[in-house]
Parts: C-alpha cells; structure tokens; sequence
C-alpha cells in the first residue's frame, strides 16, 4: 500500500509526502523519493527517479525480494495520482 499527498503548482511537485506500507515491519516513509520528486515535473521519468533514490539502499531478503519491483509501480503510480490532482 502507498499513501502520498502533495500538490501541482506551476507544473512542478510541492510538499510531496510519500509513505508505503507493507514493505517493511512499519509503515517506510520514502525520503529519498519525497526530495526527488519536490520541485520536479510530474512525469513518469521524476517517478522512475524517485523509485530509484527510495530504494538504492533496499536490501531485500529471499522471499520478499517481489517487493522491490512492487514499489517500483507503486512510486510510479503515486506521482501520476498527484499529477492528476
């Protein structure tokens, strides 16, 4: 699951808040994808960049390593939300 909240305003992301659940033994918030994505254009490329930054550190274990490229879509998804609003 991904809860994210921000706004549009002159074309580019502002105040962008992004939180998965699921992923971790807690809800993760997504720091790296939050700075990557405020004051960015809301395009599929700043959520390509965002997933990226958010889980350059990930250290998937052997049976939930489905998760990575899960929250690869869903960081994706999320920005097209907030483009959207």
């Amino acid at each position: 699951s991904i809860g994210s909240i921000g706004s549009v305003k002159g074309h580019h992301l502002r105040g962008v808040r992004i939180v998965c659940g699921g992923v971790g033994t807690k809800p993760w918030r997504l720091n790296a994808a939050e700075d990557a994505l405020n004051g960015a254009r809301p395009d599929e490329a700043a959520g390509q960049k965002a997933a990226a930054r958010s889980l350059a550190d990930a250290r998937p274990l052997a049976e939930n390593g489905y998760k990575v490229d899960l929250l690869k879509v869903i960081v994706g998804r999320a920005v097209a939300t907030l483009a959207r609003s």
